[in-house]
């Protein structure tokens, strides 16, 4: 991950808020997709909950626009 241009060389310095989380670009993993406009008609989608014990639950409900 790149470091913002003004930040500091000293370990010991307190760093301004903006430097410490510097937006960089990033590639996209695996598992995230880029969104897409959906079309007229019928799509399925696929909706994934994992509950706080880990258990997870994944239903496809078909939906129509």
């Amino acid at each position: 991950m790149p470091l913002h241009k003004d930040f500091p060389k000293d370990p010991y310095v307190i760093l301004d808020p903006i430097l410490r989380w510097f937006p960089a670009a990033r590639k996209r993993s695996n598992t995230e997709t880029s969104p897409k406009v959906a079309t007229k008609g019928k799509h399925k989608i696929a909706i994934k909950v994992v509950d706080i014990f880990g258990n997870d639950t994944t239903r496809v409900i078909e939906v129509k626009i």
